[in-house]
């Protein structure tokens, strides 16, 4: 594995549970080795009680787990739709490229938002800079699929949700900034899990977002209790 760029996922650990656990050790595993998944959950629970927001890498040495400490985290997030053209040399793995997301995130915050988009040359969102994007509607979901997005750990838990109370929930490649701004948004990660939209920054000034706080089936606090409740025991 010589050469082979380390794959890394992170998440929120709560009092030794974490969410969409399955999710993350697939995102890893074509660098895992028999033996590295209990490696890890013993690197994990060595951290004990509280919430932490643990980082994990895997390549040719083998795993690595850096226990990081907890952030506030907020429910709702304003979203700087100018965006960020997409210059990621891996968009499809997580790791290669974080450094450069971090300062793209920086930017965004300087625009005064807590995230941003990150965009395709002919300007349709791929996805957020951490996160991926769902728009909702009534009794339907649609999340952004493009080809250079991420697979999202928490969006498959979320989807999971969502079908199970009898939403449905479809992929599309291509988005306009526009349509996106126009419906409830929810934005998925593992470390926030479910953030409501509620309002976007653009080159005009900053404005509000349809309401997504109660959107979905329950609400972000309703999905958010759904995922929480099936959390992994490390």
């Amino acid at each position: 594995m010589s050469g082979t760029p380390r794959l890394v996922t992170s998440f929120r650990m709560i009092d030794g549970r974490v969410r969409c656990w399955g999710e993350h050790i697939r995102r890893l595993g074509p660098l895992l080795r028999d033996g590295d998944e209990a490696l890890i959950r013993a690197r994990l629970r060595d951290a004990g009680p509280g919430s932490f927001n643990p980082l994990v890498s895997v390549g040719a040495g083998g795993p690595q787990v850096l226990i990081r400490p907890d952030r506030e985290v907020d429910d709702r997030v304003v979203v700087d739709a100018v965006g960020h053209r997409d210059l990621r040399r891996h968009p499809t793995v997580k790791g290669p490229d974080l450094d450069w997301l971090a300062g793209r995130l920086g930017v965004s915050r300087g625009r005064g938002a807590g995230e941003g988009l990150l965009l395709d040359d002919a300007g349709c969102v791929i996805e957020a800079v951490y996160s991926a994007v769902l728009m909702l509607g009534q009794g339907t979901a649609t999340l952004l699929r493009h080809h250079r997005s991420l697979d999202s750990t928490t969006a498959a838990g979320v989807v999971g949700c969502l079908r199970e109370a009898g939403w449905e929930v479809t992929e599309r490649g291509t988005v306009r900034r526009e349509e996106l701004m126009c419906s409830p948004v929810w934005l998925l990660n593992a470390f926030s899990g479910v953030r409501a939209v509620t309002g976007w920054v653009t080159a005009d000034g900053r404005g509000t977002a349809p309401d997504a706080v109660a959107a979905g089936p329950a609400g972000i606090s309703g999905v958010s209790g759904w995922l929480m409740d099936h959390a992994t025991e490390i």
